[in-house]
Order: structure tokens, then C-alpha cells, then sequence
């Protein structure tokens, strides 16, 4: 569980939720194919149903969360937090 949970969207308020994929990713490297392991860590909107500004312009909401832990949730999702209002 991560320490810190992420704040809502700020358009639509909606929760945003971690997402973690791994698959490996084939290259051609000195002639030979290699496979290299990705990692992909994000949050976006809990439920895709529902509606928010940012679907109307074809731009999902995706914040990476690059050096997201299990006890850390990451420096974009800290930034993400820091809201206009709350003094940072």
C-alpha cells in the first residue's frame, strides 16, 4: 500500500489509480535480437466510463509515476498533489 494516496483530478474529481504493466520489448542490437524487460507505472482515472474535460480533447489523464514504490508514490505524483491552493 503506498504511503501517500494520490489526490483527485482536479477537472473532474475523480480518483486516480496505480497502474503497473511489464512486458519485454524485442530490439535488433549488433545484429542479434535482444529482449529487454519494460516497466510501466502511471495513474489514471479510476473508472474510464465517466466523463472529464480532459477525454473531451483526447487527452488522457496519465501522470507517470516513474520511482513509484510500495512505500513511496513517486515524484510526479508528489508534484501532482501540490495543489494552488495548499500553499506550495
Amino acid at each position: 500500500m503506498r504511503e501517500k494516496e494520490l489526490k483527485p483530478c482536479p477537472f473532474c474529481g475523480r480518483k486516480m489509480v496505480f497502474h503497473r504493466e511489464e512486458y519485454e520489448k524485442h530490439i535488433i542490437k549488433n545484429g542479434r535480437k535482444v529482449a529487454r524487460k519494460v516497466v510501466e507505472q502511471y495513474y489514471m482515472h479510476e473508472d474510464k466510463e465517466a466523463k472529464c474535460i480532459l477525454d473531451e480533447i483526447c487527452m488522457p489523464l496519465v501522470i507517470g509515476a516513474g520511482d513509484a514504490t510500495d512505500d513511496y508514490i513517486g515524484e510526479y505524483p508528489e508534484l501532482w498533489n501540490r495543489r494552488y491552493d495548499n500553499g506550495c
